[in-house]
């Protein structure tokens, strides 16, 4: 082998160094953006607006439990907010509220004695 030849070889090698060392520093950059969105932004999401519309509880009635998200997640509940709710004797009603209509259905809850 001449010594063009070699110089050749070597500076084919000198390129593949040089690209693989800046591949290895691009995925090293890639793993620290990806930890640092992973672990560094720990904000909860937004409170959920439903803009002017005020859901009118019946009377004697508090909110025991809430359930539902906007239509466009995935664990969705069709654009519906579900409350349970209670009053002092502890009967409990279902409340459905549209978040698209605004429109509100209660479905009241009997439990059967054995």
């Amino acid at each position: 082998m001449t010594q063009a030849q070699t110089a050749k070889n070597y500076l084919g090698l000198k390129i593949l160094v040089a690209v693989m060392g800046i591949l290895i520093i691009l995925g090293v950059i890639g793993l620290a953006v990806g930890l640092v969105h992973r672990f560094g932004a720990n904000q909860p999401p937004p409170p959920m607006h439903l803009g002017q519309n005020h859901i009118a509880l019946p009377p004697g009635y508090q909110i025991i439990s809430l359930s539902g998200l906007a239509s466009d997640d995935k664990n969705h509940a069709n654009g519906r907010l579900v409350l349970l709710l209670a009053d002092k004797t502890g009967q409990q009603q279902i409340l459905i509220y549209d978040l698209d209509s605004g429109q509100e259905n209660i479905l009241p809850i009997t439990a059967k004695t054995p």
